[in-house]
């Protein structure tokens, strides 16, 4: 493989047990060890002994950069989010997830990528029949649970994660790989087994999202759903012309109150007029109607002027205590400022930028709707968690080749790397 070595690849087969152990709450939930730090750091020190010029990167040295800055923080403040061992969990999250699709995107082994494929698969319907079970009891658990447990302090998360439960931050990093699953769905001469793993993985990632309750995750899954059929790398002008078309209507529905409130009637009355879609659709409808903002609308738009409050109190470096909480990128810059905010998007740019050089070329575009649609999610939502990096960083260019075949796939050589306009 040009520029890249491959040895000790066996060692790679650690990298799906990790993500299964980390990720499936029904393991989890039973042994919590499994999801100790030890787990993530052996798989860094496992990717730095395969993949030794991963670590040598100018985005590496950013990255230590914005731990630095970030440990600085949490020694100088008591907000409560920030502690040593998250810390330790964010940069580990950042890091191996990072490593994780640069060596098993690298290896070129489809045995590796197909098993961490059936892994993460198995992982996600284990979760939709957990959640499933648990949503038949309790409606709306998946998100009450992880508010309740966030607001008191108090674990209530384990027991529901035994029975199977999703964390409700795996469906918002799952709208990062659905334009790249319907690409593989529709490609054709594809091959009808892996069409199916790949419409069963689709399937199961739109029904955790819906049962998240997150109405950004599933906007976005809609967008994801739509885009590879609208818009590809063969788009001709007539679709560029639908999709122009489609736009347009978009817009003067939103900007039509009475077309606006029927839209949201209909949706009322598909949920059944009951849930917290149904009091996501009552507070825009109220916003509509009477002009003001209130329910959960009202709350975030608190939480986002909380975040722009506190970066206009310090924007270089930071305010060092909780902005709002609600928005990843700027939520950053208001707590670390441009000195944190800087270099943590250097490694995030950087890391997206280099596997979108290595997958094969024909699935590209998807990959850059897949990244574009994760860019919005960081900034209405704060989902700096693992579940969120694993799908962006690892799950995405592993679905982008296992969709493809590996034949297409690029290691960027050292040559490369230094030609590029943002080093990577």
């Amino acid at each position: 493989m040009n520029g890249m070595k491959s040895k000790g690849n066996f060692l790679l087969y650690y990298f799906p047990i990790v993500i299964l152990l980390q990720t499936f709450t029904l393991l989890y939930g039973w042994v919590e060890q499994f999801r100790a730090l030890y787990f993530l750091y052996l798989g860094i020190i496992i990717g730095l002994v395969t993949y030794k010029k991963y670590f040598s990167r100018p985005a590496i040295f950013a990255l230590f950069i914005y731990v630095i800055v970030l440990f600085i923080n949490v020694q100088n403040s008591d907000y409560w989010w920030h502690d040593y061992k998250t810390l330790a969990r964010d940069t580990a999250n950042l890091l191996l997830t990072g490593v994780m699709g640069y060596a098993i995107v690298g290896s070129k082994d489809m045995r590796l990528i197909k098993v961490t494929v059936y892994l993460f698969a198995l992982m996600l319907i284990g979760n939709v029949i957990g959640t499933t079970i648990v949503e038949t009891i309790i409606p709306g658990s998946i998100r009450a649970v992880t508010m309740m447990s966030r607001e008191t302090g108090e674990n209530f998360l384990t027991t529901y994660f035994r029975l199977g439960m999703a964390n409700y931050w795996l469906p918002s990093g799952l709208v990062s790989i659905i334009p790249i699953l319907v690409m593989g769905i529709k490609t054709e001469k594809q091959d009808k087994t892996k069409r199916i793993l790949l419409l069963l993985v689709l399937i199961s990632s739109l029904v955790l999202i819906w049962y998240s309750g997150s109405t950004t995750a599933l906007l976005l899954g809609v967008l994801g759903l739509s885009l590879p059929l609208i818009v590809n790398k063969k788009t001709k002008l007539g679709k560029q012309i639908g999709l122009s078309v489609f736009v347009v209507i978009i817009l003067i529905i939103t900007f039509n109150d009475t077309l606006m409130i029927g839209l949201l009637d209909s949706f009322d009355q598909m949920v059944g007029h009951e849930g917290y879609f149904h009091e996501k659709v009552d507070d825009f409808k109220d916003a509509i109607m009477h002009g003001e903002s209130s329910g959960d609308i009202e709350t975030r738009k608190n939480l986002y002027q909380a975040t722009w409050n506190a970066i206009l109190e310090n924007p270089i470096i930071g305010v060092n205590r909780e902005a709002g909480s609600h928005s990843l990128i700027l939520d950053h810059w208001g707590y670390l400022g441009l000195v944190g905010l800087i270099p943590f998007l250097f490694f995030v740019i950087a890391q997206l930028r280099m596997m979108g050089h290595m997958i094969p070329q024909k699935a590209r575009v998807c990959y850059y709707e897949s990244v574009a649609i994760t860019v919005v999610m960081m900034f209405v939502k704060n989902t700096d968690m693992w579940e969120m990096w694993l799908c962006l960083f690892t799950m995405l260019p592993v679905f982008a080749v296992y969709c493809t075949g590996p034949d297409d796939i690029k290691g960027p050589n050292r040559l490369q790397i230094k030609n590029t306009k943002i080093s990577l």
